[in-house]
């Protein structure tokens, strides 16, 4: 818990410190400014983004901060309570179409398509009173792959030759799932409608660039969310940036204490502390490639996820 206010206390510190030494007038570029930037940058008016992450979890931490790596099952071997361990694998792949309607404000529309995968593995077992031995195996396989949800997101966009302010909004609007499974037990379910708003503000040298990332999530039918996130870039070689990140959630409600972490289910009243780093590139000012990794530090109902990503766009 403390962990987490600190963090929370740090982001609002650097948010309130960039906010703070911003000159009055900043977000008026002049015209000169702005001639100035349109030769030097290429600004496409349409983006179209093909992203694939690969995503994996062989534990999870519970409600109360505890990691866990292996569960009981007391019911297929009567009066034998032997352990199983579990692995979670998401492969999801998701195209994104932005369209920039002028210098301040841009629209993208996304749709990301998941398949998940979870293998429970009984461990080797030594029954020390009967003296059998129970050797591995496997306990049971669950699948599914569907269209995760439809995404749209709005940005407004005010800054100068080194400040950065963003204001975005985003929607996610679930859809029906494609269900394929061979266990008789319901495995994972859909996504729920969310809200997001927020902001970025940041400053961008010559060399780098820091920008700090907030907002609040709001979720149908689970707890809502503080969302924050630091950002730190490199930029000293043209068209090519090396970044790091760290990003928090936070439930904003009181957490159900009797609340019950189910591998087979959607997270509920999650939390995380995720830390990450990538690489971005262009190439022709119209290709883009972004590879980035992210783990997971710390938690609340929520998977010990480690996450690939690979993203290309066009820009045009």
């Amino acid at each position: 818990m403390i962990r987490y206010y600190t963090t929370i206390l740090m982001l609002f510190f650097i948010s309130s410190s960039l906010l703070y030494n911003q000159n009055q007038n900043y977000n008026v570029p002049s015209k000169k400014k702005i001639e100035k930037k349109e030769e030097i940058d290429f600004s496409p008016e349409f983006e179209f983004l093909f992203t694939f992450s690969y995503c994996a979890a062989s534990g999870f931490y519970d409600n109360n901060k505890n990691f866990i790596t292996k569960l009981k099952d007391t019911t297929k071997f009567p009066g034998i309570d032997r352990e199983f361990s579990f692995l979670l694998k998401k492969y999801t792949f998701e195209t994104e179409f932005v369209y920039n309607i002028s210098d301040d404000w841009s629209l993208s529309l996304y749709a990301p398509f998941t398949s998940h995968y979870l293998d429970e593995t009984f461990i080797e077992y030594l029954d020390t009173v009967k003296m059998e031995k129970y050797l591995k195996e496997r306990r049971a396989e669950y699948s599914l792959s569907h269209l995760d949800y439809l995404g749209l997101t709005a940005t407004y966009s005010l800054f100068d030759d080194a400040f950065i302010n963003k204001y975005f909004t985003s929607f996610k609007i679930p859809t029906s799932s494609i269900f394929n499974t061979d266990a008789e037990e319901v495995f994972w379910g859909n996504e729920a409608f969310e809200f997001f708003t927020g902001f970025i503000v940041g400053y961008s040298g010559e060399k780098s660039t820091i920008e700090l990332e907030t907002q609040y999530n709001y979720r149908d039918g689970d707890s809502d969310r503080l969302i924050a996130s630091l950002i730190f870039t490199l930029h000293t070689v043209p068209d090519t940036k090396f970044y790091g990140f760290v990003e928090s959630a936070y439930n904003i409600a009181k957490i159900d204490k009797d609340y019950k972490f189910d591998i087979h289910l959607m997270p509920a009243q999650d939390e995380y502390f995720d830390v990450g780093f990538g690489f971005e590139f262009i190439y022709d000012n119209h290709y883009l490639g972004d590879f980035n990794y992210r783990i997971r530090l710390d938690g609340r109902n929520a998977w010990n996820e480690i996450v690939y990503f690979m993203k290309f766009s066009y820009r045009f």
